[in-house]
């Protein structure tokens, strides 16, 4: 890694870290707007680095799907900014999990079970299988965690079916 690169990906994290700050003061579309830039800008200064941009697609993806959730956004914009991310793939598959359940605890509490119950699964069936290779506690956790998201969405799922809680 050169020195050149290291200092635009600290100032980066760093532009970044304001602007996470500054998200609490601005609606979200001030906030996308501000984000879109600082991608604009960092990216300007990484031509023929595809692995550092890419990164930085990453993170501004990864902060537009928080900013999201924290702004309380709708459930399509909570869509779109996982698709976005899943498209631009993730850097490793805790991360991806993390995300995974993110949009899966917020889909259960708006009440889309089928959308919390189908991350909570594809994310679970991708741990489990990676769970076989060698120990990685977080990986463990989060795979505990998969699976109570996963408890969770089908008893709030079994719970909203006509008739469930009638007895016979």
């Amino acid at each position: 890694m050169t020195k050149k690169r290291l200092d635009i990906e600290h100032r980066f994290a760093k532009a970044l870290d304001f602007e996470v700050i500054e998200s609490g003061k601005t609606n979200y579309r001030t906030t996308v707007l501000r984000l879109r830039r600082l991608e604009r800008l960092y990216l300007s200064q990484l031509t023929g680095d595809s692995t550092s941009a890419l990164e930085i697609r990453r993170r501004i993806a990864e902060q537009m799907f928080e900013q999201a959730l924290l702004h309380n956004c709708s459930q399509s914009v909570f869509r779109a900014k996982l698709s976005s991310m899943s498209k631009l793939g993730f850097s490793n598959m805790e991360r991806k999990a993390h995300f995974y359940l993110l949009g899966g605890r917020a889909f259960l509490l708006q009440g889309n079970v089928r959308v919390a119950r189908s991350l909570a699964s594809s994310i679970t069936r991708e741990l489990e299988s990676s769970a076989r290779r060698p120990r990685n506690p977080l990986r463990k956790e989060l795979l505990r965690l998969a699976n109570v998201l996963l408890q969770e969405a089908e008893r709030k799922a079994a719970n909203s079916r006509p008739n469930a809680n009638r007895r016979v």
